[in-house]
């Protein structure tokens, strides 16, 4: 199920190879988050046609651009420094070059969008609503594993209450929302949700009276009007709640995360992992050929006139 993700991020390094009939540039990008006081990287990987005639809404760029990136993405783990940390490994399917300067990178949002299945129940407290989402997305042989999301959303967000109070395990969703990674959390605060099928319940009707609206707001306790928790406050409760399935693991401060570098990523840790590699590049080569060998034979037809039947002129 698709995992979409839209970023404006910095480039820090940037290599380029030349395929059988593309440019593959892989890249590392950072982004300085608006959700939590940390860098959080993306590992690029963008697919320029050889052919410069051929439609392609990647723009070129280079060490040193700004960009927003969109595409489909995962998150891998990986060790810099002998310390492991998260990142986005991500395959872009648009890219734009800002007119921005390194100093002016400005903070931004992980925005995602996310089409998955409820593992549980959602839960509702009186300080947030919260529920989890199994997503996967298909970017290589190692990165082909479903993710956790952890979603939720404030009380007064009353748009998204009468969609997250009826979620059940199984439920299809269709979400959107803000991505912050956090420790072993994938958190997103949801700014959109629905139902891809009807799974809730019928018997649920929304309310059009006025009176049933104004005792809804009544019964709303003034303690959620305070400060918003920030996404280290949801990541925290969650952390503390108990789960059997959840296994501790050993993260790197925030503060102290390092770069990691393009060689390394690119590079795969053992010879199976280069085998995988390898075949996935060939893959990615296969299809790539085969659709420019369907645009070369619909250029034919349509570029071949019709002959004219062969038969006796009638008078």
């Amino acid at each position: 199920m698709p995992c979409n993700l839209n970023a404006i991020c910095y480039i820090d390094q940037h290599n380029e190879t030349l395929g059988k009939s593309s440019f593959v540039v892989t890249a590392v990008g950072i982004v300085s988050s608006q959700h939590q006081n940390t860098n959080i990287f993306i590992h690029i990987i963008a697919f320029y046609p050889k052919d410069v005639t051929r439609d392609c809404d990647l723009e070129r760029f280079k060490k040193g651009d700004i960009i927003r990136v969109q595409g489909r993405f995962s998150i891998i783990e990986t060790e810099v420094e002998e310390s492991k940390i998260k990142l986005i490994k991500m395959v872009a399917s648009d890219i734009c070059v800002l007119n921005l300067n390194e100093e002016d990178l400005p903070k931004s949002s992980l925005s995602v969008v996310l089409v998955g299945t409820a593992s549980d129940n959602s839960e509702v407290n009186d300080d947030k609503i919260t529920l989890n989402l199994n997503a996967r997305e298909y970017i290589d042989n190692q990165n082909n594993k479903s993710l956790l999301f952890n979603l939720y959303h404030f009380p007064n967000d009353t748009h998204l209450s009468p969609i997250t109070t009826k979620v059940s395990r199984g439920s299809s969703l269709y979400v959107t929302g803000y991505l912050s990674l956090i420790g072993e959390l994938l958190l997103i605060r949801l700014t959109q949700i629905n139902f891809i099928e009807n799974t809730y319940s019928s018997s649920y009707k929304s309310s059009n009276f006025a009176w049933e609206k104004k005792q809804a707001d009544n019964s709303t306790p003034s303690t959620l009007v305070q400060s918003t928790p920030s996404a280290f406050d949801i990541a925290k409760s969650l952390l503390e709640k108990p789960n059997k399935k959840r296994v501790k693991q050993a993260t790197t401060p925030l503060n102290s995360l390092k770069i990691p570098k393009l060689s390394s990523l690119a590079s795969p840790q053992s010879s199976a992992n280069n085998e995988d590699e390898t075949l996935h590049e060939k893959e990615i080569q296969s299809e790539i050929s085969n659709e420019e060998n369907k645009q070369e034979k619909e250029e034919q037809i349509v570029q071949t006139p019709t002959k004219p039947k062969r038969g006796r002129k009638t008078k």
